[in-house]
């Protein structure tokens, strides 16, 4: 029989996604998860429909990544987490995510998680109805 943590892995290489929560989250309480595990355990939870287990868990991830200097690792999850948040109209909460995105995403080279950043935000500048901002930063972004 395989260990917890790998029964979780191939549940959500399968998105049997309530399989992998439960299993990685089993693996959790047996011991700490690496942040990669802590970031698959919050998608599975995502895709599951748990979203507040999603987010404590993507929220873990992004400490360890942040902690172990693996800072477009952080990005993205954080990155994750703004979307999150931004779909649970927890609109000051998304900026907050971007915004710390943002902070580390000036340490990286151009990646595409500064689009993905720059579609973000160009969502906040339509909502603003600043549309010929929003444009400009789009066409900035996929070039």
């Amino acid at each position: 029989m395989l260990p917890t943590l790998e029964l979780g892995r191939d549940a959500a290489r399968r998105h049997a996604w309530a399989d992998a929560v439960d299993a990685l989250a089993a693996a959790d309480r047996d011991g700490t998860l690496s942040p990669d595990d802590l970031e698959l355990l919050g998608a599975a939870a995502w895709w599951a429909a748990r979203p507040d287990d999603a987010t404590e868990a993507l929220e873990r991830a992004f400490a360890g990544f942040e902690e172990s200097g693996r800072t477009e690792d952080a990005v993205r999850v954080a990155l994750a987490l703004a979307y999150q948040a931004y779909r649970r109209l927890a609109t000051a909460v998304g900026e907050g995510w971007a915004a710390r995105a943002g902070r580390l995403l000036a340490q990286i080279p151009d990646s595409p998680l500064h689009a993905q950043a720059s579609v973000y935000q160009s969502i906040g500048l339509i909502e603003g109805g600043d549309l010929t901002a929003a444009r400009e930063l789009l066409e900035t972004a996929m070039t």
